[in-house]
């Protein structure tokens, strides 16, 4: 059998009835239908995997400070920087350094490190992060893979601007795109779905997958939001696994046999089948644990092992007080008021449903577990993963209450350096571990599942950092889309930044924000932003997807036929492009 007539046998009457089928069906038949499609192929002498390029989307809501982590204020390094009128107080640190005239003895510094051969980020990359074997990396090797755009304009909305960084012309999204040409059983899933985020014109379904807990069966809580229904036969909690495949074959044998090709038919067929999915999940009540638990040990070093802390970021050994400079919430009810701020975070410390996501994205895209062999089955079953939850939320506690930072406009700076810093380097650790998965993922021609994928990691917007110290609003103006593949070889920035956006167009100045936060000026490249749309473009082509969403906003990379690596359109390695911070236009 040629491989055409396979895949059409083995995914034909599953792709037709995708929509129509319940996602607990799609699921599940996928996962059986795996077992069963390897068991034929290799009979049949046919031993190709049916992968297709990845993207996955990881959403950081509630518009956290970018200015520490993927914002580079001065990529250049030379870059004309204005802090606000008090260094002592303005968001935008990155470091602090002791000064007799600052508040506790500290002045604020935006201070840079060189990372690849042409930029400068901020500070925080010059440090370490942990790594799954207990040891620690820099964190600089992470952003040879990643494109950094900054200067998007958006909409001051928290769900809209969130939306629009995937789905940007409400016709077809990003991942809607992508799932419309897969041929996977399953296209498109997401963490807890959010409407308007994914849109695909053929209508494929985005199946979505709620908040995720560390119970002890995978079946219960992978499939819980698919139980619900009360003509689906529920998977509870504590039901064994064999028990539980039991249940599917049942209600999937309810349904039409075409939907199934590769279902069994006869009772001994059905018995053969368990014992043959029980040998291929073997472990699987522990594999989402292990997963979910490696994650969650990453986040917990990163937030409380002081050995990672960086003189003048988050080694601080500042008494708190009722200062602005030390608020950590929203109300403005609460300051850090303990005797040393670098303890203001600990091993418990988290960061709300990270560790969650990046175990359910794990199993999905790579089938990866240290107690089963997921592979054969399961990792080509998922070209679209889109985390919608992940927030920026730091939950810490002080011993007697626990704050949450989110949508930080009552966030101080010195608590901000810290808290922010120390939650950049656990999502940094994340996406380490996360990229050495998809680079353990042979998929022939000398390539691995990491060149075959995209990363996309955004937020709603920026913030507009306040002079004063006390916090920061929306940035809706300045935004930024940070892109990671093994398609990226090293480091891009792009984006021209106002390096004094405070400045009405009479050259008033207006001292309530900070200067050169990110704000978008228009390049003499197109006489125009970097939008929403040139990000998006820049995805289509990195996944070979035509035509773009947005065809009049190009992409900024172009990619090679041969090697399947990306460089600028607009220059190149040798001779970049370089992103600017210019001057406010004056009347």
């Amino acid at each position: 059998m040629n491989r055409r007539n396979f895949l059409k046998k083995s995914l034909g009457g599953l792709g037709s009835a995708i929509v129509a089928a319940h996602p607990l069906e799609i699921f599940l038949s996928n996962v059986l239908s795996g077992v069963f499609q390897n068991s034929y192929a290799q009979s049949n002498g046919i031993d190709e995997t049916f992968l297709e390029k990845k993207i996955i989307s990881l959403r950081l809501n509630g518009g956290p400070p970018r200015w520490y982590w993927d914002l580079p204020l001065i990529p250049n390094g030379t870059d004309s920087f204005l802090y606000g009128s008090d260094r002592k107080t303005s968001m935008l640190f990155t470091r602090m350094n002791p000064d007799k005239n600052g508040i506790q003895g500290y002045l604020g510094e935006y201070a840079t490190t060189k990372v690849g051969s042409s930029y400068y980020l901020p500070y925080l990359w010059s440090g370490k992060i942990p790594t799954s074997d207990g040891s620690s990396v820099l964190m600089s090797d992470l952003a040879k893979n990643m494109i950094m755009m900054r200067g998007i304009q958006t909409i001051n909305s928290h769900p809209t601007s969130r939306d629009m960084m995937l789905n940007p012309t409400n016709t077809v999204s990003l991942g809607g795109l992508v799932a419309d040409r897969s041929k996977s059983p399953i296209p498109a899933v997401s963490k807890e779905s959010q409407i308007g985020s994914y849109k695909s014109q053929k209508g494929i379904p985005e199946i979505s997958l709620s908040t995720l807990t560390s119970k002890p069966n995978p079946f219960e809580s992978v499939l819980k939001p698919f139980t619900k229904t009360k003509n689906l036969i529920s998977i509870k909690e504590g039901t064994s696994t064999s028990n539980a495949i039991e249940d599917a074959l049942r209600i999937m044998k309810k349904t039409s046999d075409a939907q199934h090709p590769f279902l069994p038919t006869t009772y001994q067929d059905r018995i053969n089948a368990k014992k043959m999915l029980s040998k291929t999940y073997a472990g699987l009540d522990e594999a989402y644990i292990d997963l979910f638990n490696k994650y969650k040990d990453l986040i917990s070093r990163s937030f409380g092992e002081a050995s990672l802390r960086m003189e003048g970021v988050d080694d601080l050994q500042i008494a708190g007080t009722k200062n602005l400079v030390f608020q950590i919430k929203d109300d403005m009810k609460a300051y850090f008021n303990g005797s040393d701020l670098s303890a203001i975070t600990d091993k418990d410390t988290t960061i709300e449903h990270l560790a969650e996501s990046f175990a359910v994205a794990e199993f999905m895209i790579t089938g990866s577990s240290p107690k089963s062999n997921f592979e054969k089955s399961f990792s080509a079953s998922v070209s679209v993963f889109q985390n919608n939850l992940v927030s920026n939320v730091i939950q810490l506690s002080d011993g007697t209450n626990t704050y949450k930072t989110s949508d930080p406009h009552f966030t101080g700076s010195y608590v901000a350096l810290v808290l922010y810093s120390r939650m950049y380097r656990a999502l940094s650790a994340c996406l380490y571990e996360f990229r050495k998965q998809l680079q353990s993922k042979n998929i022939g021609n000398g390539k691995t599942l990491f060149d075959e994928s995209v990363i996309t990691i955004t937020s709603e917007f920026t913030r507009n950092a306040l002079n004063s110290g006390k916090g920061s609003d929306h940035g809706w103006e300045g935004a930024n889309y940070t892109i990671m593949s093994g398609m990226v070889q090293e480091l891009i920035v792009f984006g021209d930044i106002y390096t004094d956006p405070n400045r009405s167009k009479n050259g008033e100045v207006k001292n309530s924000y900070c200067n050169s936060w990110g704000h978008g000026a228009p390049m003499n490249l197109w006489n125009n932003k970097t939008a929403i749309g040139n990000a998006i473009s820049t995805v289509c082509t990195m996944l070979d997807v035509f035509p773009w969403i947005n065809p009049n906003n190009p992409s900024i990379v172009q990619k090679d036929k041969q090697t399947g690596k990306v460089k600028p359109t607009y220059g190149n390695p040798e001779n970049p492009l370089i992103p600017k911070n210019v001057d406010f236009p004056k009347s």
